[in-house]
Formats: structure tokens, sequence, C-alpha cells
């Protein structure tokens, strides 16, 4: 019999079935030894029991198959029948453990329990990679599972929990009889909306300040025929009138230049485009096997790994100096063997043969850049120092003079690089002038004047990373999730919707303390024994944040008003498809966008 491969998007799938000689079929691919498909994502979804009434806290928590879903997962429960064992080949992360367990469980008929099915783990989905995962099967990650579960866990009694509320306040008692659906809120989205909305600054300002500064510096220089020479770096006394330069040293030493190899983090600050496109980019270069799996926090890779990727750039003629070396590499941090963000052998090649679009070499021109800096050897720098003596009450002094520089390797320059040189004087006495500079500054400001500031997706995610809010694969999702849920419009601004569901969010202290302490417990989440002990908390912090929800005051929340200043609810109504939140007037009986 056959074993079955559950990947988890179809160019995955693809690109196994590729290495593996594999033939489509009807919704998979067949080899002599393999069947391959496609999980296209979650196909196991997460509820609540008892969310159809109105008796809050609600801790039911379940798995079910949403109606969506029940064709793929008959597929994959035929194959499984014909097969004599199943490997798991999801993304490497959180949520591929979840997705690949569920199936399993599903398959199995134990969808209320976990199990450990049988992994493989790929950084790369490229031929060499796919193929030393297959021989190299394990059990997969109880820890990574575990911290997934945690992670839905919360997210679901969480999010569940205080929409229901909202829609409940909103719907009984404020009367908003047309609302099917009310705002949603979340232990990561709630205090991300938060900090665009306290970051986004507008005022008017009719004043207008003085402010005087004084200032008084001393400069020193030695005085030549040819110029004169500021003495910079040392501190001559004011009693000394006259110095002699007795020659010059020189001084060789190595600067490192090279900087940790990428990783998510520094593809989304450093590349100039809204994050949620940058991973959309890097998400089909990793599904083409062009680069490295690309939600990572990693910094270092194995020397094997550089190896493989120093002969290849140098292949073709990438490296900018034949003196590039991994061995400099800075050593970085790795993330449950997961590597940098680096570009493939086969990446490389279609780079080199022009087969990436503009699209895709805004990401991977930055990519090879980033690898050059990072494989970067030592600069040589040579300095040279003026020796210069003088005398003070009877003492003879010595002191060295930065006079300047010179790099003897610039072919291997990375970055940009100064260099200053101070004109060669014959050895010999000099007198010292010193100029006393005074001068005074008035900084005026004020006069009619607007001061607005707001958040681009890039400074949202900078700060996710920092505040260590949500993770490396999901930060530049959140901003465009706002955006859908009309919290926040396309420029970023709030709108009516976003202020007061931030009033409330400040109200009931769904803050980044307590999402920074439930990434911090769900990172300590080590088994699935430890699953108990984080549920029970989550269940503790829900109950507590209803009770403060509760305890609002509701016509705080019941503010909303047309573009006409007429008091106005909000409705749900289907466009295209989809549920959307609009406004209603009944003074202008019309409907308006948020």
């Amino acid at each position: 019999m056959k074993t079955l491969i559950i990947c988890e998007k179809d160019p995955a799938a693809e690109k196994f079935a590729e290495f593996l000689n594999a033939d489509p079929r009807n919704g998979f691919w067949e080899s002599p030894d393999y069947y391959i498909v496609a999980a296209r994502g979650h196909l196991i979804g997460t509820t609540l029991k008892g969310l159809r009434g109105w008796n809050l806290p609600i801790f039911g928590f379940r798995w079910y198959v949403p109606k969506s879903s029940l064709e793929k997962l008959e597929l994959i429960r035929q194959l499984y029948t014909n097969s004599s064992n199943v490997l798991i080949a999801t993304d490497w992360d959180r949520e591929g453990e979840v997705i690949g367990e569920r199936i399993v469980a599903y398959l199995t008929g134990k969808l209320n329990k976990y199990c450990l099915p049988d992994r493989i783990y790929f950084s790369a989905l490229t031929k060499t990679e796919v193929l030393r995962a297959l021989n190299n099967v394990m059990c997969m990650n109880e820890t990574l599972l575990a911290q997934g579960h945690a992670r839905n866990y919360a997210d679901t009694v969480i999010g569940l929990n205080l929409t229901k509320l909202l829609t409940k306040i909103y719907k009984i008692d404020l009367g908003y009889n047309e609302l099917s659906q009310a705002l949603s809120m979340g232990r990561v989205q709630s205090p991300v909306l938060s900090y665009i909305i306290k970051s986004t600054s507008v005022r008017f300002r009719l004043d207008s300040k003085i402010e005087n500064f004084e200032h008084e510096t001393v400069r020193t220089f030695i005085h030549t025929d040819e110029c004169d020479i500021e003495v910079e770096g040392v501190t001559i006394p004011q009693d000394v009138s006259e110095v002699e330069l007795e020659g010059y040293e020189d001084e060789e030493f190595e600067q490192e230049q090279a900087v940790h190899l990428p990783n998510t983090d520094d593809a989304f600050w450093e590349i100039h485009l809204d994050p949620h496109i940058t991973m959309e980019i890097m998400e089909s270069l990793y599904l083409r096997g062009f680069i490295t799996y690309p939600r990572t926090r990693s910094t270092s890779a194995p020397d094997y790994v550089l190896k493989e990727l120093e002969d290849t750039l140098r292949q073709y003629d990438l490296l900018q100096s034949p003196n590039f070396t991994h061995s400099n590499v800075v050593s970085g941090t790795s993330e449950a063997g997961k590597l940098p963000l680096l570009p493939t052998p086969e990446g490389i090649k279609a780079y080199a043969d022009g087969l990436l679009s503009k699209r895709d070499l805004v990401v991977f021109t930055w990519l090879l850049a980033r690898v050059n800096k990072a494989f970067a050897p030592p600069l040589k720098i040579k300095r040279k120092y003026a020796i210069i003596k003088y005398n003070l009450q009877g003492n003879q002094f010595t002191e060295k003079i930065a006079w300047g520089e010179d790099i003897e390797n610039p072919d291997d320059v990375v970055g940009g690089v100064l260099l200053s040189t101070l004109p060669e004087v014959q050895p010999g006495k000099y007198p010292i002038v010193r100029i006393k500079i005074k001068k005074k500054t008035a900084d005026v400001t004020g006069g009619s004047k607007n001061e607005f500031y707001r958040l681009d997706d890039k400074d949202i995610v900078s700060w996710m990373s920092l505040e260590k809010l949500g993770t490396e694969a999901t930060r530049q999702i959140y901003a465009p999730l706002l955006r859908e849920r009309k919290y926040i419009d396309e420029a970023n601004l709030p709108t009516q919707v976003g202020e007061v569901v931030s009033k409330l969010i400040t109200k009931i202290g769904l803050d980044t303390t307590l999402t920074v302490e439930m990434e911090s417990r769900i990172e300590n989440v080590s088994s699935l024994s430890d699953l108990s002990g984080f549920t029970q908390w989550v269940n503790d912090v829900t109950t507590e944040l209803i009770n403060r929800v509760q305890n609002v005051d509701v016509s705080e929340i019941d503010v909303f008003k047309c573009p006409k200043g007429h008091k106005a609810q909000l409705v749900n109504r289907f466009w295209n498809g989809k549920q959307v939140l609009l406004l209603k007037c009944g003074v202008c009986n019309k409907l308006y966008p948020i």
C-alpha cells in the first residue's frame, strides 16, 4: 500500500508531486509509492457549544467539520483508507501542526482527542530538502502542537465570548434589530486597534514660542604653513602653546561588517511595501521553491546550508567579492530548527535565468543583498596616527592623534564607509591656535499650525514585534483585518466603529499587558498535558473580561451618527455574497457605509 502525504496548500502538493514523479488525478496526485493531497488550510473548525443562547461566558470548546470542508475530507478519507500510513507535510509552524493533527484525528474518528502523527519537516520546497525530510520521518513536535492548540483555544474562547456579548448588548439591550453579527474583539486584534487609534494624532495650534540658546565651544588647531589642523579626540591643556610633531605611526585592524541572516521581521521592516504584500510575495516565492519558509524568527543556519548557498551564489557570480565567505556570518538565534529567510539554489537559478517577475524581484533582490551583507568579510583598515609631544610644568607628554584611515580591501565593502585623511605635515615644532566660538540661536515656532500623524502597516507590524504581539506568521494580517472589519479606513484612520470599540477595549483592560502575558503562557506550554492549566487560566480571564463589559454604561457605545449628524444604528446587509456592516439613519431613511 501507499503512503499518504498531506500538504497544506496546492502549490506545495504540486512541488511534492514533481519531486516524487506523481501524476495528477482528480483532486490529488499519485505515484507508485505515494498519494499526495493538499488540505487547503484549516479543514476542521472551532466553536463553542451554546452560542445560540445569551448565557455567558461559554466554555464548551469543540471541534467541528464545516460544510465547506466535507468534500475535501471525504477525498482524504478515501485516500487514507487505501494507504498504509500517513505523513503530515504542512507548514513548519504552530498552525501547520494543528492543521495536520486535526485531519489525522478526524480520519481516526478521534476528533475530541489529541494525537501525534508522523511528520516531515522542511524549510524549503526544493527537491533536496523534501527528499531529505522524507528520509527523516519523525513524530510530530508535541510542544509546537500544544502551543498551537493553546492559541486556538484562547482565540476561540475570548473572541467568541466577547463578540457574542457585544451582539447581545447592541441587539437586545439597545434594540439594533437588523444587526445579526456585532463588533468583534480578540486578544491580539483589540490591543492593535487601540494602539492605532492612540497613535493617530490630529490637532490644531494657535500658539507661538521663542526659545533662546547660548553655545560656547573652544576649537584647538595645530598651525602649520600648509594649513591649520584641528585636534580631535585629544585634549591639549590650555597652558600648552606649542607641540612637536615627532612622526607617524600606523595601526592595522579588522572591523566586522557582517550582519545576521534575515528573518521575517527584517523583511517587513526593510522592504518598502505594506507587510501583508511582502508576505504575499514571500509566500509565492516559497511555494515555487525559490526561498525558504517565510515565517521564521531564525537568524542562523547550519553550516551545510550556508556552504551550498555560498557555492550557488559564487556559481552565478552573485557574490560581490571573491573574498566573501559564510565563515564570518554573525551567529544569531534559531527557532525550532527553522532556517532564516534564504534564497534557495533553485531560486538563484531562476533569478539568473530571468524567470522572476518584477514583483518577485522586489523581495528576491533584497534577499540577495541581505545575504551578501551576511557573508561579508571584515574590513582591513589601516589607521595613521600623528605622534605629538608637549611640555607642561617641566614634564613631557606624548599623545597620538588620529590622522587618517585607509581600507586595504575596498572591493569587500558592503555598506557605506566614510574615510578622512589629513595632509601629511613634516615633523617639527608647531604652535597651537585656539578659537573660542560663542553664538546665540533662537528657535521660533508657532502661528497657525495643524499637526497630523498616522501609522502605516509597517509601523504597526514593527510595534507588534517590539511588544511581542502575535507571531512572525500573523503580524502582517492585522491592519488589513481591521480595515476589512471597518474599524479603520484605507488610510488606517479610525472609523466611528473603531473609536467605539477602542474605548470599550480601554475600559475593560484588553491591552498589550494581557496579550503579552498570554503569549508568554503559550510559549511555556511544552506538552499536551499542560493545556488543562492554560485553558483554566483563559476561562478565568474571559470571565473577568465579560464582567467588565457588563459594567459599562451602554449609552457610551450607542453613539453612531450618519454623515448629516443624525443618530444612526448599525445594520448588516449582504453585498456580493458577503455580510457587510452599514449605518442606517431613520431620519435620512438611508444606508451609509462605515
